[in-house]
């Protein structure tokens, strides 16, 4: 996905930003996990098939609690080849993120490890839900990611041009210009933040 319209979006973000400690309002969740063997029929082009599940839920629900369901996506080498939108994210819904409420996104896997081409997928659909909240006018908190896949999908977020951002020297502030992330280990003890560089 082009991450060139956006930079358009003014999303000033903190870049050096302080780990965030109360629960969020929503937390919306990507899963994914690797279809073994689908799509592989003759002649097929279709390799490394990830389905990325995304739901959300309150940011004070109960572990017991059903999430809804918003959307899956479908990739293949980490490039996503569909989309079913189950719901629509509206501003001013009772059931779901209204504008101004503040949101982490959190990614899991299905299996553990997982490749490469999964957690590369599933930056790429952090990015796509991260839009759709922007939109939406909610606020990103961060981003939480299993430690063992941190690396690989920070690599992810690197492949859609959102790197890490330097430190600031004595003499210069730092700062960022349009999207930026934070990223967070689940267990936490990593911390990066990114920020979109076309």
């Amino acid at each position: 996905m082009s991450m060139a319209f956006l930079s358009s979006f003014a999303w000033q973000q903190n870049a050096q930003a302080v780990k965030i400690q109360q629960a969020p309002d929503w937390v919306i969740t990507i899963e994914t996990e690797q279809q073994k063997d689908y799509l592989q029929y003759n002649r097929s082009h279709m390799k490394d098939i990830v389905k990325a599940t995304v739901t959300y839920m309150k940011g004070d629900a109960k572990d017991t609690d059903k999430p809804t369901a918003y959307e899956d996506l479908w990739y293949s080498q980490s490039k996503c080849i569909g989309m079913n939108r189950r719901k629509s994210l509206q501003p001013g819904d009772k059931n779901g993120p209204s504008s101004g409420q503040e949101i982490n996104i959190r990614v899991r896997h299905k299996k553990s490890p997982a490749s490469n081409f999964e957690n590369w997928a599933s930056a790429e659909a952090v990015l796509r839900v991260m839009l759709d909240t922007k939109i939406n006018g909610n606020v990103l908190n961060q981003v939480l990611v299993p430690a063992d896949s941190f690396d690989s999908v920070v690599q992810g977020f690197g492949l859609q041009k959102f790197y890490a951002v330097p430190e600031a020297g004595p003499d210069q502030p730092s700062s960022t210009v349009g999207p930026a992330i934070h990223v967070s280990s689940e267990p936490e003890g990593r911390d990066e933040d990114l920020v979109y560089s076309p």
